[in-house]
């Protein structure tokens, strides 16, 4: 991928890489991903994840290109695309590497947006959304899952039979000659 790269491409890209270890960004994925272990069973849920990823690197970007000029931001937006471009070339060569990218052309697209409007304060306003909407989602589906239990286990105990321990005879075979 650096070979069909130039100097400025590689700064950005080294920007903003630096950028999600200021911002802890992995730890936050990992927070992302337990939380998508805990709640499963909630489609609400599956909705966040996605918008939590693109607004992390959204901020990224916003972060990255907060003091960039018009034509800066058109050769960063250029590069998401050339990245994605990129991506998709060494996963059909069977190029193996482990990585967290978005799999969304919606958000490949909303991120060029925000880099070319030059939008700011996309980070606050999403950091307030994200961690409403995941207190939310965790209690209501907590909730749910609590209702749900119950009559699933009066369906299934309705089902067992218990039996005493007295109701038993114990038989002793015969031994082998």
């Amino acid at each position: 991928m650096i070979n069909t790269l130039d100097a400025e491409e590689i700064d950005f890209i080294l920007r903003h890489e630096y950028c999600h270890a200021l911002r802890n960004d992995v730890a936050r994925k990992v927070i992302i991903l337990v939380f998508s272990c805990l709640n499963w069973f909630n489609p609400l849920y599956f909705l966040l994840k996605e918008n939590l990823s693109a607004w992390i690197e959204i901020a990224c970007d916003e972060a990255v290109t907060e003091n960039f000029d018009e034509r800066q931001r058109k050769k960063y937006a250029s590069l998401i695309i050339k990245s994605l471009e990129l991506e998709n070339t060494a996963q059909l060569s069977h190029f193996y590497c482990v990585y967290y990218s978005e799999t969304s052309i919606k958000n490949y697209k909303r991120r060029i947006l925000e880099v070319l409007r030059g939008k700011k304060n996309v980070a606050a306003y999403g950091k307030v959304v994200a961690i409403s909407l995941a207190v939310i989602s965790l209690v209501c589906s907590n909730i749910v899952a609590k209702e749900a239990d119950i009559p699933v286990n009066m369906f299934f105990s309705n089902q067992a039979v218990i039996f005493d321990a007295n109701d038993f005879e114990i038989v002793s075979l015969p031994a082998e000659e």
